[in-house]
């Protein structure tokens, strides 16, 4: 886990990726909440300085599913407290904003620490 998690973490927050999402002209990684907070006051990639979409910098960000459920995969228990803090988050769980989120995340599989999976790295 440890040569993997270097790949799993946002630069920005330092964190596992939470709705990972991904810049379409380089393919750079930070979790949403992160890139947009990010783009609100810069229209460039925070790694590598490529510069997005000149006007509306949020059309050059893609969610990034398959990153998202690997690190849900590789880190345990990480679903199941992202899925408590969105509930704790939502002051009425019968709001539509709380079972939009709550489907959205729910597309991502959750594995206990004990499921077994396998896991291929391969350079190109």
């Amino acid at each position: 886990l440890s040569d993997l998690n270097a790949h799993l973490l946002c630069v920005l927050c330092g964190g596992y990726y939470i709705d990972a999402t991904t810049i379409c002209e380089c393919l750079h990684s930070f979790c949403r909440s992160c890139i947009v907070k990010h783009l609100e006051t810069s229209k460039f990639c925070p790694i590598c300085d490529v510069q997005l979409h000149k006007s509306k910098p949020l059309l050059s960000i893609r969610p990034d599913t398959t990153l998202q459920r690997l690190v849900y995969k590789v880190v345990p228990g990480l679903f199941q407290r992202e899925l408590e803090r969105r509930r704790q988050f939502y002051t009425d769980p019968d709001s539509p904003d709380f079972h939009r989120d709550i489907t959205r995340l729910a597309q991502y599989q959750s594995f206990s620490p004990d499921d077994s999976f396998s896991l291929s790295i391969e350079y190109y």
